[in-house]
């Protein structure tokens, strides 16, 4: 009994001390023991004729597959959005994907108060460790996690999921073959 509540302890606090790393100390990390971040692929999203951004996926092998962490995926922006009309996008993709607004809701005043308004040019890196703790960074400046369970797996659902709204954009993020990019 004793050594199973140990065990618990020891995992809570590396559970812990895992959250509070910050993403720039995981590259920091690996960098270290030759080991860094690969991309997989890359996409630009276009609304009609407009834009709107560039995304790229990365993971420590350059591969993916779905639930592998870590993750890193960084959104470049190509128009000025203002913070909430990005969480208003987020929810309206989370419905599509069937997300319970009783999930979401919860991630709503967290990423408010994370989330800034975005000028063209500035990037919005969102990186998720092994242990599914997660940061966001703006410009590469950190702006911090959303601390609740299931965030970080909905959150990049909206580009992963077989399900997204965007197909064509996975499919080029995963790395593989999209119709937009082989014009089948």
């Amino acid at each position: 009994m004793i050594c199973r509540r140990v065990k618990i302890a020891l995992l809570s606090l590396f559970s812990v001390l895992c959250q509070s790393t910050s993403a720039d100390n995981f590259d920091l990390l690996t960098s270290e023991t030759n080991v860094s971040f690969q991309t997989v692929g890359e996409a630009r999203l276009r609304v009609f004729l407009f834009d709107v951004y560039d995304s790229e996926l990365s993971t420590l092998t350059g591969t993916y597959a779905p639930g592998q962490r870590p993750v890193k995926l960084q959104i470049a922006y190509l128009r000025d959005f203002k913070a909430q009309s990005i969480v208003q996008q987020t929810i309206k993709e989370w419905r599509h994907l069937g997300v319970a607004p009783e999930q979401y809701e919860h991630y709503l005043p967290l990423i408010d108060k994370l989330w800034p308004d975005i000028k063209k040019g500035d990037t919005l890196t969102f990186v998720v460790g092994v242990d599914e703790s997660n940061e966001f960074f703006h410009n590469g400046r950190s702006l911090g996690g959303v601390n609740h369970p299931g965030f970080s797996a909905d959150f990049l659902a909206i580009w992963l999921s077989p399900d997204t709204s965007q197909p064509e954009l996975r499919a080029q993020l995963i790395g593989e073959e999209s119709c937009y990019a082989s014009a089948c």
